[in-house]
């Protein structure tokens, strides 16, 4: 049961405490949280809260896609999850202020892609899976 719930939550969590708990979500997400960094071209790289958050997230879905994989009476419990979790961001980001940002965009993106491709994966691998059994 616990593995049926979204990862992605977590990043949804993550960006609601911040952005709920900090006056100004844009300097927030704007904040570094490594110095800069000064690379061979001379370029200069920063890294900032929202760039944390992202790249947890894109981690985050790299496991769900993991998830997707398995067949099992659990999978339609976590597609639906990952379904509600996309609405409830949707939702979100059309009526909170503070959710009106292009990195809680990005996150919402990332909760559709899960949808997406949970899907897909899983219907994939029955396919595979049915296709192989009537080959004997």
């Amino acid at each position: 049961m616990f593995l049926s719930i979204p990862w992605l939550i977590i990043s949804v969590a993550i960006y609601n405490l911040v952005a709920f708990t900090s006056s100004d979500i844009q300097q927030t997400l704007n904040s570094e949280i490594l110095p800069p960094l000064t690379l061979l071209s001379e370029g200069v790289w920063t890294f900032t809260v929202s760039d944390m958050l992202l790249l947890v997230t894109l981690v985050l879905l790299f496991v769900e896609i993991l998830k997707a994989t398995r067949i099992s009476a659990v999978s339609l419990l976590d597609h639906s999850l990952s379904t509600l979790l996309f609405i409830v961001c949707l939702i979100e980001f059309l009526v909170v202020k503070s959710a009106a940002t292009s990195t809680f965009f990005l996150i919402m993106v990332i909760t559709l892609i899960d949808v997406v491709a949970g899907f897909s994966v899983t219907l994939r691998a029955a396919r595979r899976d049915i296709g192989f059994g009537t080959h004997v």
